[in-house]
């Protein structure tokens, strides 16, 4: 199975093998689309689902189209990536749309809960306190300020407060 390395903390991300695509902002919305398929990957998440938590004023009259631009252009951005995996990252149906599920993602908030686990079991090491302030960096998606977010920030945030 083919897999993708998910950077989250301190930025977003997304590499496989030497290729990697990085958070832009002038991307904003394409990134927090593709975070949110990334975050519901175990599940098709409709269309409806998704025009409503990305719809934007400025293509209010047709959020259909803007969510099938929106799609395309991150297809687009994602493009290498699918191409050196030899399948298409995001799949795209007519009912709605998921992370490619033969795609193993694995993600920095796995091993940064690790960390965080070893140092509520007791251990005191510096070593391992200046690993989980390095994993942690900014946070958990620092850069969006985003409603169905705010529970996994506060999650990461209480991890690394605990830690």
């Amino acid at each position: 199975m083919t897999s993708v390395q998910v950077r989250m903390l301190g930025g977003f991300s997304i590499t496989c093998g030497t290729l990697t695509r990085e958070y832009h902002m002038k991307a904003r919305k394409n990134w927090l689309l593709i975070a949110y398929l990334l975050l519901n990957r175990d599940r098709m998440v409709s269309r409806k689902e998704l025009v409503d938590l990305f719809q934007d004023s400025a293509y209010s009259t047709d959020a259909n189209r803007m969510l099938r631009n929106r799609l395309m252009r991150i297809r687009k951005c994602l493009a290498p990536l699918s191409e050196e995996v030899g399948e298409d990252l995001i799949l795209i149906q007519y009912n709605g749309c998921r992370w490619n599920p033969n795609i193993m993602v694995s993600f920095d908030t796995d091993q940064f809960q690790r960390l965080c686990s070893k140092a509520r079991a007791g251990n005191s090491d510096t070593q391992l306190r200046l690993d989980i302030q390095q994993a942690y960096g900014a946070g958990f998606l620092p850069m969006f300020h985003e409603p169905w977010l705010d529970a996994l920030q506060a999650r990461y945030a209480g991890l690394y407060k605990i830690a």
